[in-house]
C-alpha cells in the first residue's frame, strides 16, 4: 500500500514540544501530566495505525534523532524550575 512518508523527526518534535507545556505549567496545573499522558497514548495509537496501514516503508534512521530527543529531555527539570520561578514571582 502506497501512502505518505513517515517522518520520525517530526514525531519526536511534536512529542517534545507537547511535553514542554505540562512541565512548564506543572506547578499551576498538576493535571497537565495526566492530560499529556492521554494525548501521548492517543498519539501512539494513531501513529501506529498510520505507520502500519497508510505509510510507505520508512528509510533506515540513525540514532542521532533519538539521541537529540534524549538530550532535550535532560533540560526539562530546568524548564520546570523556570516555570515555578515565574509563577512565584508573578504571585506577588
Amino acid at each position: 500500500m502506497e501512502g505518505g512518508n513517515f517522518g520520525l523527526g517530526e514525531d519526536y518534535y511534536f512529542m517534545y514540544r507537547s511535553l514542554l507545556v505540562p512541565v512548564y505549567f506543572a506547578h499551576i496545573v498538576p493535571l497537565s501530566f495526566l492530560i499529556y499522558g492521554v494525548a501521548l497514548i492517543l498519539e501512539y495509537w494513531i501513529e501506529k495505525y498510520m505507520l502500519l496501514r497508510k505509510c510507505k516503508i520508512p528509510p533506515k534512521f540513525s540514532r542521532d534523532i533519538s539521541d537529540s530527543y534524549m538530550h532535550g529531555i535532560a533540560i526539562l527539570p530546568a524548564f520546570y524550575v523556570l516555570g515555578v520561578y515565574q509563577f512565584i514571582s508573578f504571585r506577588g
